[in-house]
């Protein structure tokens, strides 16, 4: 082992790789078996086919028959290559759909959360207005004492407005029809 220190070498010496890149290698992996199986099959199918007269024949005709005819059955490393990829594909799919639900329902939470706070804010400032009763009867008693004092100081005005003009209709001040000159 010597030569490059550990930090040139990977990410820390054969840690687990994440979900993405382990699918794109084995999708990876897939591919290039699948391909390799289906070359195989197809040089022997054009190899047996090519020492056959008639199906040279038939293929220079049209050589799109060779294609459809044959029908291809992949191997059972190619099988159990596609089926881990799905397996892994699916867990992948799962475990995001799942963490986008814990996101959401911790959204939810705090949305609650932050609700309750204002609840309790406002309770609180129903309760402290409550105590407040005694102050609110106070103002009203001096609204109606300043009221009183009002009505008051009206009847005081029209009190001496009526006295002034007794005394100018007494002194002539006031006629009814206007003075000769």
């Amino acid at each position: 082992r010597g030569g490059a220190p550990p930090e040139a070498r990977g990410s820390g010496g054969g840690a687990a790789m994440d979900a993405g890149t382990a699918v794109f290698v084995v999708l990876l992996v897939v591919a290039v078996l699948a391909l390799a199986v289906y070359a195989c099959n197809l040089r022997k199918q054009l190899a047996q086919a090519l020492h056959d007269k008639a199906t040279k024949n038939r293929l220079a005709r049209d050589p799109a028959l060779m294609a459809w005819e044959q029908t291809w059955e992949p191997s059972l490393a190619a099988r159990a290559a596609w089926k881990l990829a799905f397996s892994l594909v699916t867990k992948s799919i799962k475990q995001q759909k799942y963490l986008r639900f814990k996101g959401e329902e911790d959204e939810a939470e705090v949305e609650r959360f932050m609700a309750g706070i204002v609840h309790d804010m406002v309770d609180r400032a129903i309760d402290s207005c409550a105590t407040h009763g005694g102050r609110l009867r106070h103002a009203g008693a001096l609204g109606k004492a300043f009221a009183k004092r009002s009505a008051l100081r009206q009847l005081k005005l029209l009190a001496q407005h009526r006295r002034t003009l007794r005394r100018q209709r007494r002194n002539g001040q006031l006629t009814a029809a206007p003075a000769h000159t």
